[in-house]
């Protein structure tokens, strides 16, 4: 008589590479749901707070949010795990993603900015340049497309925080811990010594430490490592109750960011 297997216990992190194109279509669902929201919340204020839908619409975005945007940049950091353990050599890795973002940017992005700024708002060309080079974006906080940019930074980076956490396997967990507060303190920092830029970038800065969890996890998730039920359970609990908190208490920018994180995980 064959003996059964032992059953693994715990949550198989393997799952998320798994449905992973059904989380990035999820992310971005939430996404666009969000943004509709606060266009729509925007548009009637007020006057449209005694209906269903307008308490239906104005409760998604106070207690769900930009989750969608979290849940993204968590996957972005696990693809960019998977991608370069695939291939590190650098040039390769570069020109391979930045292609991938650069090319439909410069078609799409340009003539976006073209027909916005010149043909639209008749502000002119160079109107148009600084805004599609995302010199705006830090000098009068012009979040439109912002996540290229954030992507664009996050692919510079991600080779030396590979190497940083990976390239020493018995103090990767200390690298990861080390990377992970200095991109926590760095808004904070910046919140308190330079509020004007901070409240111009923070959308893109704020959301690096879940981009460098998401490499960590990368490796665990490859593995098929497994998570006890209880921690599961534990971190579902604490998301539910910080953005209960946040949703009714006027927290700092960067908290809500944070908050958002660990509600997205």
């Amino acid at each position: 008589m064959n003996a059964k297997p032992l059953e693994k216990k715990g949550v198989d992190l393997g799952l998320i590479s798994k449905y992973r194109n059904e989380l990035y279509g999820i992310a971005i669902i939430l996404i666009l749901l969000f943004h509709c929201a606060g266009t729509h919340v925007n548009h009637y204020g007020p006057l449209g707070a005694d209906s269903f839908l307008f308490v239906a619409i104005s409760s998604f975005e106070k207690y769900v949010g930009s989750v969608g945007v979290e849940l993204f940049v968590f996957l972005s950091g696990m693809s960019m795990y998977y991608s370069y353990t695939r291939n590190s050599r650098l040039l390769s890795f570069y020109s391979k993603r930045y292609q991938r973002i650069l090319i439909p940017y410069i078609y799409i992005g340009g003539a976006f900015w073209i027909i916005k700024d010149v043909l639209v708002l008749r502000e002119g060309w160079i109107r148009a340049a600084y805004d599609f080079l995302f010199i705006t974006f830090f000098t009068e906080g012009v979040r439109t497309i912002w996540f290229i940019l954030f992507l664009m930074a996050a692919y510079a980076i991600l080779p030396a925080v590979y190497q940083a956490i990976f390239s020493r396997k018995e103090a990767s967990v200390i690298a990861f811990t080390v990377i992970t507060l200095v991109f926590l303190g760095l808004p904070i920092l910046l919140f308190f010594t330079y509020r004007g830029l901070f409240n111009n970038i923070e959308i893109a800065l704020t959301r690096f430490p879940l981009f460098v969890i998401g490499v960590f996890s990368g490796k665990y998730i490859k593995d098929g490592a497994r998570v006890p039920r209880l921690c599961i359970v534990a971190l579902v609990a604490a998301a539910i109750s910080l953005k209960y908190y946040d949703a009714f208490h006027d927290t700092a920018q960067y908290t809500n960011r944070y908050i958002a994180a660990i509600f997205g995980m």
